[in-house]
């Protein structure tokens, strides 16, 4: 945990609050803060010390929701403040209680919280990945986690590289539904201008959590690297470990006697012992037969809503993978767990013999996967093996088969589009590119080809605008690729001639004339 202890908040309890002892109605919503030390104001009206003046003011906290509650602080009604210092990240209730020369406690009763703290000093995890893509593209994806993510707060923009301009704002499509609170993964594709289709980018991605937490992270696109027509087998992304639950401790019953302290010494540090990791909601997924693999690699069933596999077009793959938290220990193995249903059942598909990333993987044909890596050290430690229920590190989605291609016709357009060839396709696949469309010409059957457009998207219909440099007809071929980078082809059987659509003009009469034109001669 990030400490802060130059900063105090100083909170206000509740409408009643700073009147030591009166109840308050609870609050619903806590509040959001990275401060870690809390400064609470309090005093008393006068007609509470008649006869019974306070002796001691408590201020009561509990980190499980109310199930259990520890005197977190003391202080003389004189000193008019009680403090605290949370030895944590979590979520803390409070409620400030008084003890009087006659010993009752006010307020009487069962605790009731008058205030909720959620003290979060992490910023979101951030992860982003930005490639140029065929046709002009710009391709982006990114995978956030955060326990109180804002999910209406990510911004995404780019813009030349090098360059002191604006940023270029990236609209991006709103959270599902169905995403999980504190993950947000997504993808999105740019066509860029022409100017910037062949230019040196800077991706930048932004993102705030409820305590005010910033991450930002900026990622170069280079002109020289490859487009990107599906993810690299080896560009393995990982989910970042959610945060550890909040704190719990084993406290003395309701009220505190004076003298304890539920956080260890007087100032407060060393809360109760850290529970392991949060896992994320279990997605129960269908089963994956033989016969349905191809598809649920295109429709996403066995993945959970917003993640989308990592498609690759060969059976044999090269993982990639890294290994944390080992100290001094070296790595004594490495296995690689496999799941073709989501999940639902896992299967070790062996050890990396030489226990260093890249990992070689030859899966049995199409379909879904999900990999996990359990590494065990010299000293006998070993990562958790995946059970029942457990989602991979990573998704990839083995396809091997062409979109299908069906250059359909190539015709004359009418009125605005005269000058114009209609182009018209038909493509399917189960994992279609988003914009997987390409044409070309040439003047021969066999080509070479030269490009029409690219980058198209897959409306089954083209206007071409026809150049007078130009032959006389062309061979024209359609061209559709998929997710995984299958490319299918179609061409159509014959030549298209494109005389009879360049413009034509015929003299029709000649006319004498009997006179010339006034106020000039005959041109």
């Amino acid at each position: 945990m990030r400490q802060v202890w130059s900063r105090i908040l100083v909170v206000t309890l509740a409408a009643c609050a700073t009147t030591a002892g009166a109840a308050a109605a609870p609050p619903k919503e806590p509040t959001y803060t990275t401060y870690t030390d809390f400064e609470v104001p309090f005093s008393f009206p006068a007609s509470q010390a008649n006869g019974d003046p306070p002796r001691v003011v408590e201020l009561h906290v509990s980190a499980d929701q109310a199930r259990t509650w520890e005197v977190a602080s003391r202080a003389k009604p004189s000193e008019g403040r009680l403090v605290f210092r949370a030895p944590k990240d979590g979520e803390y209730w409070f409620m400030p209680r008084t003890k009087y020369a006659s010993g009752r406690y006010l307020p009487e009763g069962p605790p009731i919280a008058q205030l909720k703290v959620v003290v979060d000093t992490e910023p979101p995890q951030l992860e982003l990945d930005a490639q140029h893509g065929g046709g002009g593209e710009l391709i982006v994806r990114w995978h956030i986690a955060d326990a109180h993510l804002l999910h209406k707060s990510f911004k995404l923009e780019y813009r030349l590289s090098g360059a002191t301009e604006k940023w270029q704002h990236v609209a991006v499509d709103p959270a599902d539904a169905q995403t999980p609170p504190f993950e947000r993964r997504g993808e999105t594709t740019l066509v860029l201008p022409l100017a910037q289709q062949d230019a040196d980018l800077v991706v930048r991605a932004e993102v705030i959590d409820a305590a005010g937490n910033h991450s930002i992270k900026e990622q170069p696109v280079s002109s020289g690297d490859p487009p990107l027509f599906a993810s690299p087998a080896g560009s393995i992304e990982r989910t970042p470990a959610m945060p550890a639950s909040y704190p719990r401790t084993a406290t003395p019953d309701w009220p505190a006697e004076e003298g304890e302290s539920p956080f260890g010494d007087s100032n407060n540090e060393g809360a109760g012992d850290d529970h392991p990791p949060s896992r994320s909601p279990v997605q129960r997924l269908p089963d994956l037969s033989s016969t349905a693999a191809g598809a649920a690699a295109a429709d996403g069933a066995l993945v959970p809503p917003g993640v989308k596999p990592q498609m690759v077009n060969k059976p044999r793959l090269e993982l990639l993978y890294d290994v944390d938290a080992i100290g001094s220990a070296g790595v004594a193995q490495v296995e690689l767990w496999i799941t073709t249903d989501g999940g639902r059942t896992w299967t070790s598909y062996g050890l990396d013999e030489d226990c260093h990333s890249p990992m070689l993987v030859q899966v049995e044909g199409e379909g879904v996967y999900g990999f996990r890596v359990v590494v065990e050290t010299t000293t006998g430690l070993r990562s958790p093996l995946p059970v029942a229920g457990d989602l991979p590190d990573v998704w990839v989605g083995v396809d091997l088969t062409k979109p299908d291609a069906n250059l359909i016709s190539a015709v004359q357009g009418e009125g605005d589009e005269a000058d114009r060839l209609i182009i018209s396709w038909q493509a399917a696949d189960r994992s279609l590119a988003v914009r997987g469309i390409s044409l070309f010409w040439s003047q021969t059957r066999q080509g070479p080809w030269s490009t029409i457009a690219s980058g198209l998207e897959n409306t089954g219909r083209y206007a071409w605008r026809l150049d007078q440099r130009l032959p006389g007809e062309v061979y024209l071929l359609l061209e559709v690729r998929d997710d995984a980078g299958n490319v299918g082809t179609d061409s159509l059987p014959d030549a298209i001639s494109l005389e009879r659509i360049r413009p034509l003009g015929r003299i029709l009469q000649v006319r004498p004339l009997s006179a010339l034109p006034p106020g000039g001669e005959l041109r």
